[in-house]
């Protein structure tokens, strides 16, 4: 993201504190760019997702929020990261997944613009993913 032009801050991890470090208790990474919505991303691994969608639900996100999910799931015995995309509290669009360290887009994305993504918020999905 940041050899895109974005500014990103990470969560702390551990510290002599322990505990849960999220920001809002969800959210792993935050990212900014000049004129672009903030966009918030989650790591998890798949068995986790009910407990973040709660933690999710919780935080008032608005139209200038763009949040993904990524979810670790395991495929043949190996873990592969999906690409998940937050509508609103209850319905999220899945994205792509991560191959090799390469963002590999949902081909099916092209036909939602305007429809469930906001051309706006498509802009961003776009500048991410770099397709």
């Amino acid at each position: 993201m940041e050899e895109n032009g974005w500014v990103v801050h990470n969560q702390i991890i551990g510290g002599r504190w322990g505990g849960d470090k999220d920001i809002f208790g969800c959210v792993d990474l935050v990212a900014k760019k000049s004129l672009s919505p903030t966009v918030w991303v989650q790591a998890s691994l798949g068995r986790m997702i009910g407990k973040r969608a709660e933690r999710f639900a919780r935080v008032p996100w608005g139209g200038g929020d763009v949040v993904l999910l990524v979810i670790g799931m395991k495929e043949r015995n190996r873990i592969v990261d999906r690409i998940y995309y937050l509508v609103n509290k209850s319905e999220m669009i899945y994205m792509g997944y991560v191959d090799k360290g390469v963002i590999k887009i949902n081909m099916r994305l092209r036909e939602m613009k305007g429809v469930y993504v906001r051309d706006d918020i498509w802009d961003v999905l776009i500048d991410l993913f770099g397709n």
